[in-house]
């Protein structure tokens, strides 16, 4: 069978989140996605206070466990996060202007549909009013379904930060395709 051609019709993009809740009202406080083929990225972190105060959600459970890894973690976000309403705007304008240069649809990949996708489509439309994300709703796809078909691909976790977890996952597609020839066309990689 002679291998798959790669699909050159989309872009490739891998998207992480970290919150203070699991539930789609929660507060964000670090977006990141990363371009797949060229390792692209937006990445940015969010002060929590401005978002409780506009209805976002958070939990103590969640909470405790930001702050067993790191102590100080609530307090770094309140002094170095940007509001949402900017972080909203510059995520959209990265994969907006993504998609005027290569012209190419976005794909976006996550650990899980049920987790990120659902609290940035919140998140957009709470701060930007629209009902419609930068990606069309069938071309979300999910990591953790692929990990578990090639479980021979080796997965490293990244270290819970926005930016470090999407760029392992990003490593991970990357390695599956190396493994798969039907995966590397799919992503629009060629292998040489």
């Amino acid at each position: 069978m002679p291998a798959p051609k790669p699909d050159s019709t989309k872009q490739h993009f891998v998207l992480d989140l970290e919150t203070l809740a699991i539930d789609p009202r929660a507060v964000v406080t670090e977006i990141a996605i990363v371009e797949l083929k060229t390792g692209a990225a937006f990445n940015c972190i969010i002060n929590p206070l401005e978002q409780q105060e506009n209805g976002f959600i958070q939990s103590e459970e969640t909470i405790s466990w930001h702050l067993k890894r790191d102590p100080s973690y609530v307090m770094k976000l309140a002094h170095n996060g940007i509001k949402g309403i900017s972080a909203a705007e510059k995520f959209v304008t990265f994969l907006t202007e993504a998609k005027a240069i290569s012209g190419k649809e976005p794909v976006i990949w996550c650990q899980g549909t049920d987790f990120d996708i659902p609290i940035i489509t919140h998140f957009l439309r709470k701060y930007l009013g629209v009902n419609k994300n930068p990606w069309a709703y069938n071309n979300v796809r999910d990591i953790r379904t692929l990990a578990a078909m090639f479980p021979e691909v080796p997965y490293v976790k990244g270290n819970h930060t926005a930016l470090g977890d999407a760029q392992c996952s990003a490593a991970f597609l990357n390695q599956a395709a190396w493994y798969n020839p039907t995966i590397a066309a799919y992503l629009g990689l060629t292998l040489e």
